[in-house]
């Protein structure tokens, strides 16, 4: 019984999100008249992801003939693939390069906190390297986030 309600709801978003994705689609020659190449490359991944979308909602409704259908169909709008800088741009990887630029300005500052000093770097140095560190961790993490929101 609660598979069956469940299975209905998810076969009503795959149709909201279905009529969403034409609507998209439709609006897409028109869009096409009087945007950037940016703009349309932004659009045509919203089509991508509602049709992506689409074939989750009916894998999950169990109709797995559609579901594949809606898969091919999203592979049309999917854009070109994203290569060197810009993939690693929006990867994890920068997360973890912010968090570990952000550890090591903290062990640096903590060595010119404490006054101890490592082969003949003087506390001034300490704190230039911890502030050097700290703002490129800083740097890694807005990019990190920018990334997310797209």
């Amino acid at each position: 019984m609660v598979k069956k309600k469940l299975k209905e709801l998810y076969r009503e978003k795959a149709n909201e999100k279905r009529q969403e994705a034409k609507e998209l689609i439709d609006g897409l020659g028109e869009f096409k008249k009087n945007s950037t190449a940016g703009e349309v490359v932004e659009y045509t991944h919203d089509i991508y992801k509602f049709l992506k979308t689409v074939g989750r909602y009916l894998r999950s409704a169990g109709d797995m003939e559609r579901a594949k259908q809606y898969d091919s169909l999203s592979e049309k709008y999917r854009g070109p693939p994203k290569r060197g800088l810009e993939r690693v741009m929006d990867s994890r990887a920068m997360a973890y390069l912010s968090i570990t630029f952000l550890v090591m300005a903290a062990i640096f500052v903590s060595f010119s906190l404490t006054g101890n000093a490592i082969g003949n770097l003087t506390t001034r140095n300490y704190t230039w390297i911890s502030t050097c560190l700290f703002f490129v961790g800083l740097v890694f993490a807005f990019i990190y986030v920018r990334g997310k929101k797209k």
